[in-house]
């Protein structure tokens, strides 16, 4: 038995740089009509990148919707038709500085299900080197750090760490790190 919506219209009330919003007019079970509201998301990257000493590299930037800092995992928004992989290694040099010779495709979440249809696809990115001569985007960032990988555990623990896609993206590379190691 399938709880699956029907769309009876859709109306488009604001497309944005970023963003599209629509409200559809659904058809519930039993006949009874409903409305979503859907934020629509040209979807996004995120990248765990991964020092062989097993530091990870996390981003600082404000966040206006939250007013205030949050620290993250490098991540960005897809161009049109643009390959994530692709997208992951220009926001991870864009970010950081640092480029990566090994990558892994972790997992991809759908961020707000309830209201958006973003998804996110997360990466492992290893074998980093900084590459001095490419700036960090100073106006997004406002620091790098490059903490050990059971001391980012903590800041989730500590919920020191609230980004949806840090702490799925941080706690898929630490299984994947333990599967490697036993």
């Amino acid at each position: 038995m399938s709880n699956r919506e029907n769309t009876i219209s859709s109306q488009c009330f604001f497309e944005g740089r970023i963003l599209r919003l629509r409200v559809d007019k659904v058809e519930l079970e039993g006949g009874k009509i409903g409305e979503r509201e859907i934020v629509e998301h040209p979807g996004a990257v995120a990248i765990v990148a991964i020092t062989q000493d097993k530091k990870v590299l996390l981003v600082t930037q404000y966040r206006k919707p939250m007013e205030k800092e949050l620290m993250e995992i490098p991540a960005g928004k897809l161009e049109k038709n643009e390959i994530p992989l692709a997208c992951a290694q220009r926001e991870l040099l864009e970010e950081t500085g640092y480029m990566a010779d090994n990558w892994k495709e972790l997992l991809a979440v759908y961020t707000s299900p309830g209201f958006s249809n973003e998804r996110v696809v997360i990466f492992l990115a290893m074998d980093l080197s900084r590459t001095l001569d490419f700036p960090m985007d100073t106006e997004e960032i406002t620091r790098l750090d490059i903490i050990p990988l059971g001391d980012v555990i903590d800041l989730i623990k500590e919920n020191k760490i609230e980004d949806a896609k840090t702490v799925a993206g941080i706690l898929a590379a630490k299984v994947f790190y333990e599967d490697e190691t036993n």
